[in-house]
């Protein structure tokens, strides 16, 4: 080769990389510059003595690496976290929340960023981090879990019903012929309703936190699915803004059909409410009781239950059997909501909760002064109207401590 043609190409080799070191500094489309390197490489093997260019070899294979890097960063195509986030919270998954019982929470699957590597020669090495956020488990919500629902309609700010309040039975037998009964009988009936509750919650996070922190969305979902359905549980237990089912459980009195006990344990007192239920309302001679189906203790009190023995130690429910616990029939639910000697026994039938609006879930992004402070505002609510039990049902829950039941049927002493 002429030493005229042998200057030429080798000035158009070192051009070419300083080209490439530019193009690659700037990010630019890697299956563009790919082309370039290609002809850069078919120079230098051109090239007869090439153990002169060592340097320049050695560039080359370097922006090689550059660029299969970034073309592996320019193939993932990731979303805005915010937007992804927002889409998520936006799904029928959402709005649906937490329908199906025994539920726990919604299992939401979120794709986080792909962690890249690049060669540990070319950079530090990182620190290698297991994914996730530790944190302790959220309660149960047992009775939202179990409780039957219904939705109210558009238009309606409320949720209304008829009950019958009272009765008069005069029906008679023997009536000589041509003559009508001695008394009439009557009834009465009333008007109830629930007014619908706004309940919510929301929270403030940076946008940074969203773009740099893969874990961020997870945790405003495990935040946000976890804490106003909890709230609700409250609510419905025994909640200061909804009619809460313990409000209108009756207090538990030993039954006049059921015999005192000497020593009487949990399963006794148990029983002892379950009759006082299936007596209903002894009041009216005409009308009959319920048949409990569930009944909400602590989880102390259930783990008690099952560790009770007789006279010769063995014990009285056996202890490798299913936790859940079934007594004459009764399932027994721990709730983390009730104090350590408190239960809820009733036929959960009989109540009911109406849902207005299921969880939502908005995004605001100039709250206050969230836009100075590049901030986003996640406030999540629903609207519920706590539980119907019309009066007659009230007959079919009973709610009381267990301290007080077996005292009331423990035998007289003499």
């Amino acid at each position: 080769m002429a030493e005229e043609n042998y200057e030429k190409v080798i000035d158009g080799i070192n051009k070419g990389i300083e080209n490439i070191k530019e193009q690659v500094s700037k990010k630019a489309d890697a299956e563009t510059i790919q082309p370039q390197i290609d002809e850069v490489k078919s120079k230098l093997d051109g090239v007869v003595h090439t153990d002169n260019f060592k340097k320049q070899q050695d560039q080359v294979e370097q922006l090689e690496t550059e660029i299969n890097q970034l073309k592996e960063r320019q193939g993932r195509k990731e979303e805005n976290p915010i937007e992804t986030l927002e889409k998520d919270l936006k799904g029928d998954e959402f709005k649906n929340f937490k329908q199906t019982s025994g539920k726990k929470g919604m299992a939401h699957n979120i794709e986080l960023k792909t962690i890249t590597t690049s060669d540990i020669n070319s950079g530090s090495i990182r620190a290698q981090y297991e994914q996730g956020v530790d944190k302790h488990p959220w309660q149960q919500t047992p009775l939202f879990d179990m409780i039957p629902k219904g939705t109210i309609g558009p238009g309606r700010d409320s949720i209304s019903w008829w009950e019958r309040a009272s009765t008069t039975d005069n029906s008679e037998a023997g009536i000589s012929e041509g003559s009508k009964p001695a008394a009439q009988s009557a009834a009465s009936w009333n008007k109830q309703s629930l007014d619908i509750v706004m309940i919510g919650d929301y929270m403030k996070m940076s946008r940074t936190a969203l773009e740099d922190w893969e874990h961020t969305r997870d945790e405003i979902l495990d935040l946000i699915n976890n804490q106003v359905p909890l709230k609700i549980e409250s609510e419905l237990l025994s909640g200061s803004n909804l009619t809460g089912l313990i409000g209108q459980a009756k207090a538990f009195a030993k039954p006049d059909n059921f015999d005192y006990v000497s020593y009487p344990n949990y399963i006794d007192a148990i029983r002892a409410v379950a009759l006082q239920i299936m007596n209903g309302n002894t009041s009216d001679a005409n009308k009959d009781g319920y048949m409990p189906n569930m009944n909400l203790v602590n989880s102390g009190v259930l783990t008690n239950m099952r560790g009770m023995k007789d006279a010769n130690g063995s014990y009285i429910i056996p202890p490798l059997s299913s936790f859940d616990t079934n007594v004459d029939g009764i399932r027994h639910v721990p709730s983390s909501k009730l104090s350590s000697d408190t239960y809820l026994m009733g036929d959960i039938t009989r109540a009911k909760m109406f849902i207005k609006r299921a969880m939502e879930v908005r995004f605001y992004y100039e709250n206050e002064d969230d836009a100075l402070k590049d901030l986003v505002t996640v406030h999540a609510f629903a609207r519920v109207a706590g539980v119907k039990v019309a009066t007659p049902h009230k007959f079919a829950f009973a709610t009381g401590t267990f301290t007080a039941a077996t005292s009331a049927i423990t035998e007289p002493a003499g």
